[in-house]
């Protein structure tokens, strides 16, 4: 019995601590900056949401986008938000012009708005 007991003790000691919300998460619509990469790198949005966040701590960076959306200025500290208006099942290729040099290689990113 006093084995069964911290047996079941050692199995919820992991999850008690858990909270179900981290208050320190960026939320999903959020995007940072890590180096030269954006994190995460592909973003999809929720379907009852349509802006998008860039926060940008160690710039200069940019975020230029492929559908030709005007783009960031540079900002080595700051945030960068865009709404997507009428996207349906769209994804929206961008990339910071300072550390790449087309939307495939270097410091770019996607947003999917359903």
């Amino acid at each position: 019995m006093r084995y069964s007991r911290l047996l079941l003790a050692l199995l919820i000691a992991p999850f008690a601590a858990c909270d179900d919300e981290d208050t320190n998460a960026p939320p999903a619509s959020d995007v940072t900056t890590s180096g030269s990469t954006f994190t995460p790198p592909a973003l999809v949005l929720a379907a009852n949401d349509s802006t998008a966040s860039w926060y940008i701590t160690n710039g200069p960076h940019n975020v230029t986008w492929e559908d030709a959306t005007p783009p960031s200025s540079n900002i080595t500290t700051g945030t960068y938000q865009r709404t997507f208006v009428g996207a349906n099942n769209t994804t929206y290729r961008y990339r910071c012009t300072i550390h790449s040099t087309d939307f495939t290689t270097g410091m770019v990113g996607s947003v999917f708005v359903p």
